[in-house]
Parts: C-alpha cells; sequence; structure tokens
C-alpha cells in the first residue's frame, strides 16, 4: 500500500467506522473487527478499493483547500470505479469459499454507503441499486447455507438494514424479500441489527410490512384489505414495551415508533398533515429526538425519524429543529447525504405549503413527502 492509501485506511478506522456504528468507543465496532483486517489482506480486493473510496470521499468533504479537496474527490471516483470492475472479476470466481463470499457482500454493501458520502455529485453510478446485486448474490448462493461466518452474518444485518430504509426512501417493496430469506432466518438479524444501528427489530419489522402493503396498494389491492393488515401492524407497534431500555434507547425507539406509525398512516389511510393522528406522532417523534443529546452514538439512528416527523411538520419551531439538528449533524458527521436530507425536506415544505394555500388542507394531507422527493427526480439516503 502506498503511503496515501494508509492514510485513507487509517482515516476508515477511525473516524468513518464509529460513524456507523451506535456502540460507544470502548466496545468492539464491527466494521473495525471485520472490514479492515479483509481490506488489509488482498491489494486487489473490491473491498480495499471500496473502503478508500469512502474515506476519501468523506475526507474531500473536510479539507479546507480547494485543490486537495478536488485532489481526494477524484481519487474516491477513482477508487470506487476500481472496486467495481474488481466485484464484477470476483463474481465470475469460485462461490465456494466463505472468505470470497464475506469479501463480495461487504465490497457491495460499501458501494452502496459510498452514496451517503458522495461529494458534489462526483459518483457518476446515478441510482445504481447495489443491493439488488447483494440480493442475487444471497439468493443464488443458498442464503444463510453459504455465509455461516460471523463477518457473513454480520454483513447480512448491514444489508437488511440499508435496503429496509431503501424502500422507504424509494417508495418500493423491500428486496430482501426476494433473496430466499424467510422469517425464520430474518428475525435473528433484525435482532442483532439493535445492537448495531439502534433500530428496534419491532420496528424494522413494521416499517418492511408497511413498505410491502406500499408496493400492494400501488398494484390495486383495495382499501378494506389493506386497512385489515395495517391494523395488524398498528397492534404490533402500540404492544411494544420499550420501558426497560436505557433512557436514550427508549427515546430513540419512541422516535422510530412514531416515524413508523407516519408511514403507516400515509400508505393505509392516504393521509399526512395536518391531519390531528399525523402531528400526534409528529409531535412524539420531534420531542424524543429532541431529548437524546447530539453527543450521543444514538443520533446516527436519526435520520429517517427527523426526515419523516419533519416533512409532515407545520409548526415553524418544529421545523427549525429538525433542520437545525440535521446541519448540526452534518458539521460533526460530514457525511453528505445529511446536508441533503435537509434540502429536499425544504422542497417538501414548500409543497405542502403551497398545496395547502391554492388547494387546501384535505389535499396538503394526501400530499406525502416520499412523492415530492420522486416527482424532482432526486435520491434520498435515510440511514
Amino acid at each position: 500500500m502506498t503511503l496515501e492509501q494508509y492514510r485513507l485506511l487509517h482515516h476508515w478506522t477511525v473516524y468513518i467506522a464509529p460513524l456507523l456504528c451506535i456502540s460507544p468507543s470502548s466496545q468492539t465496532n464491527s466494521f473495525q473487527m471485520y472490514l479492515t483486517p479483509m481490506a488489509l489482506c488482498d491489494p486487489n480486493s473490491p473491498l480495499r478499493h471500496a473502503v478508500l473510496s469512502i474515506a476519501a470521499s468523506h475526507l474531500a468533504t473536510s479539507d479546507s483547500h480547494l485543490e486537495s479537496g478536488q485532489n481526494l474527490a477524484l481519487a474516491a471516483q477513482g477508487h470506487r470505479l476500481a472496486a467495481i470492475a474488481s466485484l464484477r472479476k470476483r463474481l465470475g470466481e469460485d462461490p465456494s469459499t466463505t472468505a470470497n463470499n464475506d469479501i463480495l457482500l461487504a465490497s457491495i454493501l460499501l458501494l452502496e454507503m459510498s452514496k451517503q458520502f458522495d461529494n458534489n455529485g462526483q459518483n457518476q453510478e446515478g441510482d445504481v441499486n447495489h443491493l439488488l446485486g447483494a440480493t442475487e448474490l444471497i439468493r443464488t448462493r443458498g442464503g444463510l447455507r453459504y455465509l455461516t461466518s460471523p463477518c457473513g452474518r454480520f454483513l447480512l444485518t448491514q444489508i437488511l438494514y440499508y435496503d429496509l430504509l431503501s424502500a422507504v426512501a424509494k417508495g418500493s417493496e423491500p428486496l430482501i424479500c426476494h433473496s430466499g430469506l424467510n422469517e425464520t432466518e430474518t428475525v435473528p438479524l433484525l435482532l442483532d441489527l439493535e445492537s448495531s444501528r439502534g433500530y428496534h427489530a419491532t420496528i424494522l419489522q413494521a416499517v418492511a410490512r408497511i413498505s410491502e402493503l406500499k408496493k400492494m396498494k400501488d398494484a390495486g389491492c383495495a382499501p378494506a384489505t389493506l386497512m385489515v393488515l395495517g391494523q395488524k401492524v398498528k397492534s404490533d407497534l402500540e404492544s411494544m414495551d420499550i420501558h426497560g431500555l436505557p433512557s436514550d434507547r427508549a427515546r430513540t425507539t419512541e422516535a422510530h415508533r412514531s416515524a413508523a406509525f407516519i408511514y403507516l398512516h400515509r400508505v393505509v389511510y392516504d393521509i399526512g398533515a395536518p391531519h390531528a393522528l399525523t402531528l400526534y406522532h409528529v409531535r412524539r417523534c420531534i420531542d424524543s429526538l429532541a431529548a437524546v443529546p447530539i453527543s450521543s452514538p444514538l443520533v446516527s439512528a436519526h435520520v429517517w425519524p427527523l426526515f419523516t416527523a419533519g416533512c409532515e411538520a407545520t409548526e415553524p419551531r418544529d421545523r427549525e429543529f429538525v433542520k437545525q439538528r440535521l446541519m448540526n449533524m452534518h458539521a460533526m458527521r460530514r457525511i453528505q447525504s445529511i446536508r441533503k436530507v435537509w434540502e429536499l425536506m425544504e422542497h417538501v415544505w414548500l409543497s405542502k405549503d403551497f398545496t395547502h394555500c391554492v388547494e387546501g388542507a384535505e389535499q396538503m394531507s394526501r400530499l406525502g413527502c416520499i412523492e415530492v422527493v420522486k416527482e424532482m427526480g432526486e435520491m434520498l439516503h435515510l440511514a
């Protein structure tokens, strides 16, 4: 490795990996434990180039010198293209080894994650869905039978996480539904995600089911059927017991639950603000998020609820809080997708306020934030 590559790998290990996990610095970070050694082992590995690409993108946003920042952005693009080329070659090799499967999944995962760190549109792939490749790899190679290592299990949980939130952002069905994983296999993975990403398993199950309902709705499912299925999701969310969780974890889970209710009501009943039911959950979500200090590692799990509640917020103070919290998160974490979230949220506010003025409260309630983003042709990353 060159000196510059060592610098990028150090930045990944010391600065970026902790941003991706809610574990305190005193505890084991799975991104450091699994991905960094794999990136070191093979100079031609797609994983090494994917790691270096993310590190270069992140450094480029922090570099105050224009020329060096541009050089880092170009280096990020070069490593990303090298990762894709190497990945294509590896996909044609022997799939029988566990190590090779782990490297392939890790590389695909990081290529998807690299979109969050993209600096000023340097990513030339557009909206390539790398998760589609990951789920196809899982399906064709036998699901969990070929991913038995602790590393493989960790990678599956992260792919599941990105897939579920990507489905929300795109208004689509989770790809993992077609990966060959059944519910018995998926539930333990969701439980693992709670410790690494801060999302309660019940919340993630509810989000996946709501996204599936969205797919059914778009396919012409009868409203009565949607309401029956939606009522089951509602009951599961209401019956959650979070009283035994530590305070910040409980507040984060309550924010997630409120965001899930907002999502459910949008999909099943086609309502949002200023409907009283939506505003009730907006209030609970924002109050819960405001009670968690910005310094908490759990803030990494707040992007989706901030966007969901923020888009439906009607009070100026609530909108200002959500925007300022996202701005503070961006300043601390330097993840470019966070900036995009608040920029898109401002467009949603303009659209909803204009609709309210011209067509009234009922039409404003029917205007969904994801639909506004999709009409703009923009990409939204909520992980």
